[in-house]
């Protein structure tokens, strides 16, 4: 019987404030204890045959809502044993130890907490909460316990609950086939066991909204292999194949005005695990570049759309009708009496044909002086630094400049005829 242990590790940044008053125990790193705390240790026997105890690599190891967690220690030759102070539970040939947890606040708020010594949190929702002053990175343990007839359980509000009580995003017919094998698989290898066949979730893999899981029992000693639970985009490239879901939701991103952290936002409030934001911006990079191919070709079929409709009409193909726009990140006005510089950074010069009802875009320019501070390593066409760059303009430059953008859109609609 698998069971994670999914731990928050921060390490300081600056220095903060001092620990919050009460009795309350925090998992010890390898630098040791804050100033003043008392120790203590437990030693669990898990289980003696084909152990599969882990914790993650690299790791720094030497849980306000009451719960528990229970672990059914090796049965056979226990040696289970115990010293120092322990935080509140029962610590005997098998473990229970006692939490309080509370999630009625923000993770991502950050709250203050001492900063000398790097220190764990345990995680009681999916993400973790955020402290001033400290860096985090996520760390695990995971303990192989009794095998067979295993009684591991929880009760109330415990670093595990999120887990089981969360909402996954499957492909439906993937879901059905791995099922039907697993069921298939466990009456074959164990036709008298009575056991309940659940997911397996300290096994399960996330990436990014797709999901790897598998099978195991609660009875029996049987689990099944890991299952795609998600759909792959066909490639003739080496390596793992994107998910469907994935550039779906970059795709439907691209053309919303949410971003990324108010898609994770929605995501929490869902009891859904979020995408991570670098996996969610790595996608929206490789997916940016399809999606702006695509928009040409599309303007490209809306001009000779109008040159085709021009011609019904026994027009001249070459004259069409247009109205242009720009629209800003910040308001123009916005930086009056504030300050000396434009407000905006980015904006879109938008011409739209006045030949039909729908009055389609026809050319757009998108503009922007903002950039990756990371890529100033290598040249770039702007000039003021190096890098790649997403700054198609000067920093000097006014963006305001309406007439300069209409004459780049002018002069692109001339080349293409």
């Amino acid at each position: 019987m698998m069971s994670t242990w999914t731990l928050f590790f921060l390490f300081p940044s600056v220095m903060a404030v001092s620990w919050p008053s009460g009795t309350y125990t925090l998992i010890k790193p390898k630098s040791g204890c804050p100033s003043n705390w008392k120790i203590g240790w437990r030693h669990q026997d898990n289980e003696d045959n084909n152990n599969q105890n882990s914790v993650s690599s690299p790791h720094h190891f030497a849980g306000f809502s009451n719960g528990s967690i229970y672990w059914d220690d090796e049965d056979s030759n226990n040696a289970n044993d115990k010293g120092g102070v322990l935080p509140s539970g029962t610590y005997d040939r098998n473990t229970r130890i006692n939490y309080c947890c509370r999630s009625d606040g923000s993770s991502s708020t950050a709250i203050r907490l001492p900063t000398s010594r790097p220190f764990y949190l345990l995680r009681f929702t999916w993400s973790c909460q955020r402290v001033i002053g400290m860096n985090v990175r996520e760390e695990f343990v995971k303990t192989d316990d009794e095998d067979y007839n295993n009684a591991n359980s929880f009760s109330g509000s415990h670093p595990l609950k999120s887990e089981k009580y969360t909402n996954r995003t499957v492909t439906i017919s993937k879901n059905t086939e791995m099922w039907n094998e697993v069921f298939r698989e466990h009456q074959n290898l164990s036709p008298h066991c009575n056991g309940n066949l659940e997911w397996d979730l300290s096994m399960e893999e996330k990436w990014g909204s797709a999901w790897r899981e598998c099978a195991k029992c609660t009875q029996c000693a049987y689990k099944s292999k890991m299952f795609n639970l998600y759909e792959e985009v066909a490639s003739v490239k080496r390596g793992r194949r994107a998910a469907k879901i994935n550039l779906g939701l970059q795709v439907g991103l691209h053309h919303t005005p949410i971003s990324t952290a108010s898609y994770r936002k929605i995501c929490m409030a869902s009891n859904i695990p979020p995408p991570s934001i670098s996996g969610m911006q790595h996608t929206a990079n490789a997916i940016s570049e399809k999606i702006e191919e695509e928009n040409m070709r599309d303007l490209q079929r809306q001009r000779e759309k109008i040159k085709r409709i021009k011609k019904i009409r026994g027009e001249n193909p070459d004259v069409v009708n247009i109205q242009s726009d720009c629209v800003y990140n910040n308001a123009i006005y916005s930086g009056i009496g504030k300050t000396p510089f434009q407000p905006a950074t980015q904006c879109a010069y938008t011409v739209a044909e006045n030949e039909t009802y729908k009055h389609s875009i026809i050319n757009t320019l998108p503009k922007s002086k903002l950039c990756s501070k990371r890529k100033h390593t290598v040249s770039t066409n702007v000039g003021e630094h190096a890098g790649p760059c997403t700054a198609n303009i000067n920093m000097q430059d006014s963006i305001g400049n309406e007439e300069r953008w209409a004459r780049e859109c002018f002069e692109e609609l001339k080349e293409d005829g």
